[in-house]
């Protein structure tokens, strides 16, 4: 869309200057070059929908999506600047941090395993209870029987294997802790290095809002006023427009590395990896 505006741009000036050509203030070489200024726009704008084509024919292909599917892609070049502290930042996406969870989940696992081997070293109890009916003598009745079973069982031939489960269990939770510390550390620093380049990116971002784009707009109004009133040539202005052209790329760049660093800060509790 940017290309297409620079050539709509482009075939207004072209406009004004045949207008001078004609009314004998230009000459017919600031009409050649505008046209020419005009095909190499168009050469670009071909190149680039040459390589949309086939990066929507790839996002196709990702997507599963049949030949003749119909769908439109809705993201822009828009931003909204970031608001929420770090401190905001770093509790939200350590909770919802996957990595996290899952170390979570093995220290659970762990401390169970613990107090499983503890238990191991208590003594047993069993407890049974019976009635039963017997018939002593054949044709003479039944005599009932009440039955009662207390058993207890002491792991005292065992007590070398069992302390040995609880060290173990216990060794493995402390591992497990000191993982859950040295990933919740990575991840942290990971948020705090992806949100300080996000700033940066904001930052430079901010500098095309606040002042350059309305400085380079202004300038190529100046231009083309000035061009109309034979301040300046053609060359001139044709610099001054490339200045312009070059500061909507940069811009558009920007508003890309805002939205990629936002992205890296998003997903950047998703890996415990130094």
């Amino acid at each position: 869309k940017s290309i297409e505006q620079n050539i709509t741009l482009l075939n207004d000036f072209l406009v004004q200057v045949k207008d001078k050509y004609q009314a004998g203030t230009s000459s017919y070489l600031d009409v050649i070059r505008a046209k020419v200024e005009s095909a190499r726009l168009k050469n670009e704008l071909y190149d680039v929908n040459k390589q949309f084509q086939q990066n929507i024919g790839t996002l196709k292909v990702l997507m599963g999506v049949e030949n003749g599917g119909s769908y439109e892609l809705s993201d822009s070049l828009s931003y909204d600047f970031l608001t929420a502290p770090l401190d905001s930042i770093l509790t939200s996406l350590i909770v919802k941090s996957n990595f996290m969870k899952m170390s979570s989940i093995r220290i659970d696992r762990d401390r169970t395993l613990l107090s499983l081997a503890e238990k191991g070293s208590l003594p047993d109890f069993n407890f049974g209870a019976s009635f039963q009916n017997r018939q002593p003598i054949p044709g003479k009745g039944f005599d009932k029987f009440f039955g009662l079973k207390l058993g207890i069982s002491l792991p005292m031939f065992y007590s070398s294997g069992v302390r040995g489960d609880i060290q173990e269990s216990s060794a493995l939770l402390d591992i497990s802790n000191i993982q859950h510390e040295a990933i919740r550390k990575i991840i942290t620093q990971k948020i705090i290095s992806s949100y300080k380049s996000l700033g940066y990116a904001e930052e430079q971002l901010r500098v095309f809002d606040k002042s350059l784009l309305l400085d380079i707009e202004d300038e190529l109004r100046a231009g083309i006023n000035a061009y109309q009133n034979n301040q300046i040539d053609v060359l001139n202005l044709f610099d001054i427009y490339r200045t312009y052209r070059s500061t909507k790329l940069e811009y558009s760049r920007a508003i890309f590395n805002c939205l990629t660093a936002r992205n890296d800060l998003e997903i950047s509790n998703e890996s415990a990896s130094e």
